[in-house]
């Protein structure tokens, strides 16, 4: 670590130089971002050859890049970004090879030429190509994209990147070409743009960057300090329930309140770290609000990275949205975790809370480096900006997303995620050796996602009825509150879903985490059609032996049924036991290899052939039938245990109670801990067989753990709308009662801990 910071500014350092005028302040700046642009371009040079032996003089171009503009153009990862990025790195190393100027700089300068030569016009291009009724038609000329991300971030940030390194070598010409680029950004940048609505979040931060890298460009420090302006005020919490951006439990929010600090979440630690460094110790320094948010984020962000057996780290799936339609090998969010730690590291060493920092880049290094395992983290958090939760421990990571009318379930862009519909349906991801699911997108049934349940085929797919907001707000998690922000007991959700596209399915869930497993209570379910309603236990990649109610399965593949009181089914080191014996299982271990095409759910080619390993649960059409009479579907998932069978009682008591006077109850005790879970879906009071006895005022969710001084209870208000419940607790002939005032936004639906 580097403590004190006192080089001199130069090339390839980050450095901590004391200003003394905006002058000097300004040209920090400069020589920072310059820094920046080599370190994460000077990898690529040896390139330079090849790029080179591609290369027009005559006109410009790179033959071997795809140029396509305009309406027929790939709106995701537009190939003619190319020809940019290899400018780039071109101008990295004409800056740091200047005796290459006489070779380098005449093809960077006729690149660059052809680019701004046939830069597009009217200025409506930017959010509005192709478009009806639009004054920039498909046809119209220019290098252009029908995605508003080109015009607006992607080509603005490459070329302004290139402008900088060449500062002091443009010509006038091309000096108005770059500030053009960005000042088309800046223009829009308090708007609307069309595709996306107002700038937030890390899109506020790279079309920032831009017009940081335009005042940075022309010296114009009125410019820059405007820009950090609205860069700043995206790096803060944002307290309203279901806005965008960084949240005060560590969720970042993107794209209406979808969780994705594995995607957009990456590139704004990365764009912040960036901004972090360049202005350390200048007037242009980030305030102490803006440092405790990157804290903030930084802590929530370490609970949903898992290690694989590859020795690297990954997104945690339910955090990275739609990219989960890329191959791994496409080294986008779903190929492992890109941050530059040491970045991390050195941009805030010079803060308060810099230690705090360090300990959480020092573990993300040991994790990346482990071989087995998942790491130190243990304990179960939940994020109730975002209705998801995560469950670790050494040996394990599990998560559960749901999503309410707070928050949208999924969504398809570009072509990216078309069949992601159920994606928040109370997804569960079980990770042990961090491989389970890695590349299986384009080869599993999209409506048998693990955890959830679906009324099966009757939702149709289709890249534009991909997302929606819920339409409930039972939806939450209670967590006991300690001063890290997580429980070592365990916690619990619920989930009260309505289809929110057809209306056709309505459930309800009650989620136990503890220490070394999860336990899920279902129903009532009640279905509109004739579909079959399944639940589905698991859909991963096959890895080695099945064994179904303690015996080996045929490794023959296709399906196996099962209906019997405590059926169990065990993969991968994780057991399930069912504990109805109204639920058919099936189990399917795919022994012939299943073909899919990565371009049917985004723009990865090629097949996805592994084997698959399956297991659902389809409820009887007597049940559904009679759902307010029907008792709750249960089952219980052992985690990192080589046992093939077990006896449940011993592990974890589930209880119900559905009483039109007493109220409607799901509960679990861990006997080992002796932890108590109460989910009250009404009002009502609930006499346990475990020498305690709750009465509540208002639907609300109770957690009981066992300390020396006796127990504490945690509560939390999973609607995130009440202001106070009142609450009644008996033990051993003592009653006690409580006035307990909920939190408020920003902390709605986090959790408040009482001692008894």
């Amino acid at each position: 670590m580097i403590k004190g910071w006192v080089f001199l500014c130069g090339l390839l350092t980050i450095v901590a130089c004391v200003s003394s005028t905006p002058q000097d302040d300004m040209k920090i700046l400069y020589d920072r971002k310059v820094d920046f642009i080599l370190q994460d371009n000077l990898s690529k040079v040896d390139l330079i050859p090849t790029w080179m032996a591609q290369f027009s003089a005559e006109n410009g171009t790179f033959k071997d890049v795809d140029y396509t503009a305009g309406c027929t153009a790939r709106r995701a990862n537009w190939p003619a970004q190319q020809h940019f990025q290899r400018i780039v790195t071109m101008a990295s190393q004409f800056r740091t090879s200047p005796n290459n100027a006489s070779v380098l700089l005449p093809p960077i300068s006729k690149a660059m030429d052809y680019w701004f030569d046939n830069t597009y016009v009217p200025d409506t291009c930017l959010d509005e190509g192709g478009m009806d009724n639009s004054t920039c038609p498909c046809g119209t000329p220019g290098i252009w994209n029908t995605n508003w991300f080109g015009q607006m971030i992607l080509m603005p940030k490459l070329i302004s990147n290139a402008c900088l390194l060449l500062k002091q070598n443009l010509t006038d010409t091309q000096l108005g070409n770059c500030t053009l680029v960005s000042q088309r950004v800046y223009d829009r940048i308090d708007t609307f743009v069309l595709g996306i609505g107002p700038m937030t979040g890390a899109n506020m931060l790279d079309a920032s960057t831009s017009i940081i890298n335009l005042g940075l460009l022309t010296d114009n420090a009125t410019m820059t300090t405007d820009a950090l302006a609205h860069f700043y005020n995206q790096t803060l919490i944002i307290p309203e329930t279901g806005a965008d951006g960084v949240k005060i439990d560590g969720a970042y929010l993107q794209h209406f309140s979808q969780v994705y600090n594995g995607n957009y979440g990456k590139e704004f630690i990365n764009s912040v770290v960036n901004v972090f460094s360049q202005t350390d110790q200048t007037s242009f320094i980030p305030k102490v609000d803006t440092q405790e948010a990157f804290l903030t984020l930084m802590n929530g962000t370490e609970w949903m990275i898992f290690s694989n057996n590859n020795v690297s780290i990954y997104w945690e799936y339910s955090t990275i949205g739609r990219m989960v339609s890329f191959l791994a090998a496409d080294k986008q969010a779903s190929g492992g975790v890109v941050l530059n730690l040491t970045r991390i590291e050195q941009s805030t060493a010079n803060w308060v809370n810099a230690p705090a920092i360090k300990k959480i880049v020092d573990s993300l290094i040991s994790l990346n480096t482990t071989r087995s395992g998942q790491g130190d983290l243990t304990g179960t958090r939940g994020f109730f900006s975002g209705d998801f939760l995560v469950h670790r421990s050494p040996s394990y990571v599990t998560t559960l997303k749901t999503f309410s009318t707070r928050t949208s379930n999924s969504e398809c862009n570009n072509d990216q995620n078309p069949f992601g519909f159920h994606l928040s349906d109370g997804a569960i991801y079980s990770y042990l050796d961090g491989n389970e699911y890695s590349d299986v997108f384009a080869a599993w049934d999209w409506n048998l996602i693990p955890g959830t349940t679906v009324d099966y085929g009757a939702t149709p797919f289709g890249c534009n009825i991909t997302q929606f907001y819920g339409n409930t707000t039972f939806v939450g998690s209670v967590t006991p509150s300690y001063k890290d922000g997580y429980s070592s007991k365990g916690g619990m959700a619920v989930m009260q879903y309505l289809n929110p596209m057809t209306g056709s399915l309505r459930w309800e869930k009650t989620y136990f985490f503890f220490p070394g497993f999860y336990a899920v209570q279902i129903g009532p379910i009640e279905s509109q059609t004739d579909a079959p309603v399944i639940t589905t236990l698991d859909q991963s990649n096959l890895k080695g032996d099945v064994y179904v109610n303690g015996k080996l399965a045929s490794g023959g593949g296709g399906d196996i049924t099962s209906s019997q009181k405590n059926q169990t089914v065990w993969h991968n080191k994780i057991l399930y036991t069912i504990l109805d014996d109204k639920l058919a299982l099936k189990i399917n271990t795919d022994g012939r290899t299943t073909n899919n095409n990565w371009s049917t759910i985004g723009i990865s080619q090629g097949l996805a052939t592994q084997r698959i390993f399956t297991a659902t649960l389809e409820h009887s059409a007597a049940s559904l039938k009679n759902a307010s009479q029907t008792k709750p579907s249960s089952y219980v998932a052992q985690l990192g245990v080589d046992a093939k069978t077990s006896d449940i009682d011993k592990i974890v008591q589930l209880v119900y109670q559905d009483d039109e006077k007493l109220g409607k109850v799901r509960g679990a005790y861990n006997p080992k801990d002796q932890t108590i879970a109460l989910a009250f879906w009404t009002a009502g009071s609930y006499a346990s067989p475990w020498k305690l006895s709750v009465k509540t005022d208002q639907p609300i969710l109770t957690f009981f753990t066992k300390e020396s001084s006796g127990y504490v209870m945690t509560v939390s208000d999973p609607t995130q709308l009440l202001t106070q419940v009142n609450i009644e607790i008996t033990q051993t002939n003592s009653t006690r009662q409580l006035q307990i005032s909920l939190p408020s936004s920003p902390s709605a639906g986090s959790s408040v801990s009482y001692n008894l």
